[in-house]
């Protein structure tokens, strides 16, 4: 392996303001799945509120894959008149009251993923992170006019004991974020993710509201003071747009009222599974199959 240290760079100014401050380390990369681009949500409304600055740039033309996920180009009369440029990195931020965290945001590595995790890894443990923490939307057979339900993925039970039950075992393909969770688990870092459940009719829009509910769990677990504000007038507007969307369709006002039946069923029972563990493999392959088809038709 190629020396991992060597894939990034570090500003040694801001580095050395979290000297001693164990951070939490929170990583919201474009990956595999973002249903409702929760962490896309998250990560642009955060760099939006909270001040920040930039702490450790990845070399992210030896990660990326441009003719998979290419970059937006802006096209003006007759000119290109700009580009929107990938890029990884790690940010200093600021809560409300001055505490500082690491922001880890952009897309997750295409190659060298060993390479990427070990240097991931380098650089939590030389801040001396005091947790870490991530969250992502998943495609699921639940109304939008229901609140967002959570499942939080921890070795750590105290964060997993409010967790709607939904399957035991399940395999599917890795996200680079999961990855990580389990690269610092075992390095007993006290690290969580947060799956959002996100309707599947919505998944390939962005849904305010599941990024709200993320954004309000991961205050409750990182305890940290995060702006709240900018997100929830988005999912006010959202929902009145859905609402006059749905309001065309008897057919999917049937499919929503369904959902909202079966929702206050599993919630006011307290008990049974909601979607099985072969319906969430089923949304979930139709999420990455429609992902996929879109990324080819952007080549």
């Amino acid at each position: 392996m190629l020396d991992p240290d060597s894939l990034y760079q570090v500003a040694p100014t801001v580095w050395e303001t979290l000297r001693g401050t164990r951070p939490v380390f929170m990583h919201l990369l474009d990956g595999y799945v973002d249903a409702g681009s929760v962490a896309g949500e998250i990560g642009d409304h955060l760099l939006a509120q909270c001040e920040h600055d930039r702490m450790v740039t990845f070399d992210l033309d030896q990660l990326h894959d441009y003719r998979s996920r290419r970059p937006a180009v802006t096209f003006d009369t007759d000119a290109w008149v700009g580009i929107d440029e990938f890029e990884l990195v790690m940010y200093r931020m600021e809560d409300a009251h001055g505490r500082p965290f690491v922001l880890f945001i952009g897309p997750e590595p295409d190659h060298q993923w060993g390479r990427t995790r070990a240097a991931v890894r380098n650089l939590c443990r030389d801040l001396d992170i005091s947790m870490s923490i991530s969250a992502f939307g998943m495609p699921t057979g639940t109304p939008h006019t229901r609140p967002s339900l959570i499942t939080t993925i921890s070795a750590n039970k105290g964060h997993t004991s409010g967790n709607p039950v939904m399957f035991g075992r399940m395999d599917f393909p890795s996200s680079f974020g999961a990855a990580i969770d389990l690269d610092l688990q075992q390095r007993g870092v006290d690290a969580a993710s947060l799956a959002v459940h996100v309707p599947h009719y919505l998944a390939q829009a962005a849904f305010p509201q599941a990024a709200l509910a993320g954004l309000q769990r991961l205050v409750d677990i990182t305890g940290l003071e995060l702006p709240l504000e900018g997100l929830e007038q988005r999912v006010r507007t959202n929902l009145a747009d859905i609402d006059s969307e749905m309001a065309e369709s008897t057919e999917v006002q049937g499919v929503v009222q369904q959902l909202e039946e079966q929702y206050d069923d599993q919630v006011s029972q307290q008990r049974g599974p909601l979607p099985s563990a072969d319906e969430i493999g089923a949304e979930l392959e139709r999420f990455l199959a429609e992902r996929n088809r879109k990324d080819e038709e952007g080549r």
